[in-house]
């Protein structure tokens, strides 16, 4: 650490990270739709009656929310947004709008044209030079990225594969039907969550945005049939291939395919939200007259009204925008509890998506100040919330002089937790303090546990270590408590007390502090965060 020194008797290990670049020359390139395209989905009435209804009017408010959302703050352009509504939403026209409106297009072979004669005329040797230059200064320019945006509302059904990317949601069109076999409902002609992958996977270059705010058949149990308008059957399965007969694909071409897929969406920087988590059901709001989705209301005024920048630094970032409708979705639920007997968590994945911003305000921020990490930047990941059930005290106390020695922080807290404590300094440096490479992380590999009223010491003694002030230096002591168990990669658990990179800090590792922070057990009591200054004099 640039300003506290650990001395020990024996060498301390120090964690560095090397960034390195490749460049890459491809024979083939895809024509790609040179411009951001959306497309928004909403159904609130299906052809198969036995389906049932949302509430009439829903479509309608939820299409045109969130076409607000992209046109007056995303930058989208009206004419480049597709919605299909209620009969337009077929599986048909949902496959061919992602294929075609979406995604990009057929790839073509750009074959190089060879020149003849040239080499041999003398032509090309005084130009040989400049060319090498310009094709440098090209191959540094960065290629346009653009954006396609997915937005569903409406049924849908959550498969039980699970994997990594997240894509586990099958989306019930217009035209989906029942088919009974064997006293079981199945549901078929839906868009399954193969198909979405499928087609999501051909997004390389673009960044992908999925936002699902639906209604899941087989999580509605019959006592919610009766207290909603919602009259749709439980127990419904997705049917695949032919009526009454599963398609069964090998488990090794299963996994090959899941992992490749898996490749192609960390390319394509996919960010997926969705209104409620598996084995519960997102719900409405408004009026009768004037119904519009819970989760879509919430996460239009997040963006649009900027109520989720609650430190008003002019970035909301998705973890902001999360924190935002996890709030709106408890607070409904504890107004409403007859209709969320399984309550109702919304969900951001992968991991990386929380380390994007939903919206930045350009006319404030610019991109070195987006990528400085400071105290208000690093709250938009954490929140700013000060409670004072935690107590951080810094001994020998603030202000020190360089060359003090034996620095510690003593962390109590009146409730049991788990603590991550930070040290971030005035430059953008990002230190984890706790937990370590000597302390902190349990046999099931959670963060270190903080027990109630019982002091915690870092460094302690048994370290072998000690902390001392080398340089003149600003900045704050972060102790963020969760009151539920979190679960971090070993490289976080078991991290060495030394600097986070810059280029890790914001893109990795403050997106895997918020993802876990935010997907604790114990989500219901938000963590706590106190902040403590220091200041180390010449």
């Amino acid at each position: 650490m640039s300003h506290l020194i650990a001395h020990s008797g024996r060498p301390v290990p120090w964690l560095s990270v090397i960034l390195t670049g490749a460049v890459f020359a491809c024979l083939f390139a895809a024509q790609s739709v040179a411009q951001d395209r959306a497309l928004i989905i909403s159904i609130d009435s299906y052809a198969e009656s036995r389906l049932g209804e949302l509430p009439h009017g829903l479509a309608k408010n939820n299409s045109a929310a969130i076409k607000k959302l992209l046109t007056e703050k995303l930058g989208y352009k009206p004419e480049h947004i597709k919605i299909l509504q209620n009969k337009q939403a077929t599986k048909t026209a949902i496959i061919k709008a992602l294929a075609r409106w979406l995604g990009p297009e057929k790839q073509e072979k750009l074959l190089p044209v060879k020149l003849k004669g040239l080499k041999e005329s003398g032509a090309l040797k005084n130009k040989s030079k400049g060319k090498k230059k310009r094709a440098r200064r090209r191959r540094k320019t960065p290629s346009k990225s653009y954006r396609s945006y997915l937005y569903f509302a409406g049924f849908g059904l959550v498969n039980s594969d699970k994997n990594s990317d997240g894509l586990v949601q099958s989306l019930v069109p217009y035209d989906a039907t029942l088919v009974s076999k064997d006293e079981k409902k199945n549901i078929s002609d839906i868009v399954s969550g193969d198909e979405l992958k499928s087609a999501i996977a051909k997004f390389i270059r673009r960044r992908t945005t999925l936002v699902f705010d639906t209604i899941n058949l087989e999580n509605i149990s019959k006592d919610e049939i009766k207290e909603t308008p919602v009259t749709a059957q439980p127990e419904l399965r997705p049917l695949i291939g032919s009526i009454g007969r599963i398609k069964r694909v090998p488990s090794a071409a299963r996994k090959n395919a899941a992992s490749q897929t898996a490749r192609a969406l960390i390319r394509s920087k996919m960010t997926l939200w969705s209104a409620s988590s598996p084995g519960q059901r997102a719900l409405t709001a408004g009026s009768n007259e004037n119904p519009i989705g819970l989760f879509t209301s919430a996460f239009v005024k997040a963006v649009t009204e900027a109520e989720a920048d609650a430190n008003a630094n002019g970035i909301i970032s998705n973890a902001e925008v999360l924190h935002y409708v996890s709030d709106k979705s408890s607070a409904y639920c504890s107004a409403y509890k007859e209709r969320c007997s399984a309550g109702l968590k919304p969900q951001l994945r992968p991991v990386r998506a929380y380390g994007r911003s939903a919206w930045i305000d350009r006319s404030k921020v610019s991109r070195g100040k987006e990528r400085r990490l400071t105290l208000t930047r690093l709250t938009d990941f954490l929140g700013a919330r000060e409670e004072s059930v935690v107590s951080l005290k810094q001994d020998p106390p603030s202000p020190l002089k360089v060359g003090s020695g034996n620095i510690h922080y003593e962390v109590v807290s009146n409730s049991a937790g788990h603590l991550i404590l930070l040290n971030l300094t005035d430059r953008g440096a990002l230190f984890q303090l706790y937990p370590n490479q000597y302390a902190g992380q349990d046999e099931n590999g959670f963060a270190g546990k903080l027990e109630a009223k019982t002091p915690l010491i870092v460094p302690e003694k048994s370290y072998g270590i000690s902390f001392s002030a080398t340089v003149p230096a600003k900045g704050h002591i972060i102790a963020v408590l969760a009151p539920g168990p979190v679960k971090f990669d070993a490289s976080v658990n078991a991290r060495t007390i030394s600097s986070v990179s810059h280029g890790e800090a914001i893109r990795v590792y403050l997106a895997e502090l918020a993802a876990a922070l935010s997907n604790s057990p114990v989500h219901s009591a938000r963590w706590s965060v106190v902040t403590l200054p220091y200041e180390i004099l010449p």
